[in-house]
């Protein structure tokens, strides 16, 4: 009897708990909705520009998309005399310099050509003395940089003609200290028709990611960006001493470095909304690597000293852990199956609703019918990822990563 009372409380206690993060859930994600409904999209009104720009490139073995990434830059319509552009080579072991130098070449030759310029992690740091290539690449460059505004991309990105000016023309109207941009998942050169599970499922989950990301930052609610397209003055970086206290870590160059601007300069953080000042990046062509990928990126969630991103992943995560560990408990008490048939139709119902609006914006509409078809293996994979990003390695261009 005494046993019987015992598991009825644990019992009760764990469906109270479940319900209440169900609840939060909610609240969180319709407060996500309402952010990103109310930030108005930006078109640029200055199409010259004043201020010195230098792109920022970290690469390690992209010999297949750092020429597209740099075509692009070339074709910016940004003034080529204010916009310098720095590519860091982390010790590549493929063509990734040779191209790179050829595109230096053909600037070199043409008049008024673009100033890029590449650098070599390997001719500052030993391969092995650090666990975080990519923030020591981006602090070389910024000490070389010419430019009062950083922008940071990644080598497997493209971006529109008009990314450069839409950015510099925001932070001349706004002064902004820290600007975070949108960034869209477009399918690999390399995919095949068997890979369009993995490609829709990993562009739904993006979508959604960029989505909070524009949301949380016009409401100040908590820090989040993606290094992909990210732009902070020079001033701002040195006035936080770049990354020190975060340069242990071997990720966090994005939202961690955004977080101690953010003490510095709290009213000075936003988020430019617009089409044109988005970039585009690569998906990647199997679930492995996407996994792999996300537990990078959970990686780093137990160094955020902004507690009130801790605090959403801490939700969004245990909303998950309750739906599988749901499922588990209909193997002992099948009646459960309403707690199960509640916990998805309600989680899955505000996600859809929330996730409408981003992908109208990312004219990505069409993703909608993989949305229901993915609910079941995105409840797993957060799970999955959120669990090894604290306890597990990964592996990232060819180096073991243990966190």
């Amino acid at each position: 009897m005494e046993h019987s009372l015992t598991y009825i409380c644990l019992m009760a206690v764990f469906f109270i708990t479940a319900l209440c993060m169900l609840v939060l859930y909610v609240l969180l994600i319709s407060y996500y909705h309402r952010g990103f409904r109310q930030l108005k999209s930006y078109k640029h009104t200055n199409i010259k520009g004043t201020t010195k720009v230098t792109i920022v490139i970290p690469a390690r073995n992209e010999a297949d998309t750092i020429g597209p990434c740099l075509q692009s830059i070339i074709k910016q319509t940004y003034p080529v005399h204010l916009l310098q552009v720095l590519v860091v080579n982390d010790f590549s072991t493929d063509a990734t310099c040779a191209v790179v130098q050829q595109q230096i070449n053909l600037q070199q030759s043409v008049a008024n050509g673009l100033a890029i310029g590449l650098l070599h992690l390997q001719h500052y740091i030993q391969e092995g003395s650090t666990n975080s290539y990519k923030k020591k690449g981006i602090e070389i460059a910024i000490s070389k940089a010419t430019g009062e505004l950083i922008i940071c991309t990644d080598a497997d990105c493209t971006a529109g003609t008009n990314w450069v000016s839409n950015i510099v023309s925001y932070y001349e109207k706004t002064n902004a200290q820290f600007i975070a941009a949108p960034v869209c998942l477009i399918p690999s050169p390399t995919f095949k028709k068997e890979s369009l599970g993995v490609r829709s499922f990993q562009t739904l989950d993006f979508a959604t990611l960029q989505g909070i990301t524009a949301a949380s930052v016009y409401k100040n609610f908590h820090t989040m960006c993606n290094g992909a397209n990210l732009a902070y003055t020079k001033q701002a970086f040195e006035a936080v001493n770049g990354f020190a206290g975060i340069d242990a870590l071997p990720t966090g160059d994005d939202m961690l470095l955004m977080y101690k601007i953010k003490k510095q300069f709290p009213t000075q953080i936003q988020y430019l909304k617009s089409e044109a000042a988005t970039v585009q990046s690569l998906t990647v062509p199997t679930w492995g690597q996407f996994i792999n990928q996300r537990i990078r990126w959970a990686s780093k969630a137990t160094a955020y000293d902004d507690k009130n991103i801790f605090y959403a992943l801490l939700i969004v995560y245990f909303v998950n852990v309750f739906v599988v560990a749901l499922c588990i408990s209909l193997f002992f008490a099948s009646q459960n199956w309403l707690w199960v048939l509640l916990y998805i139709v309600v989680k899955s119902s505000v996600e859809y609703w929330f996730l409408l609006p981003v992908l109208l914006f990312f004219k990505q509409q069409k993703l909608r019918k993989w949305f229901f078809i993915c609910i079941t293996l995105h409840i797993i994979y957060t799970v999955v990822a959120g669990a090894f990003g604290k306890f597990g390695k990964y592996s990232w261009k060819g180096r073991e990563i243990v966190p």
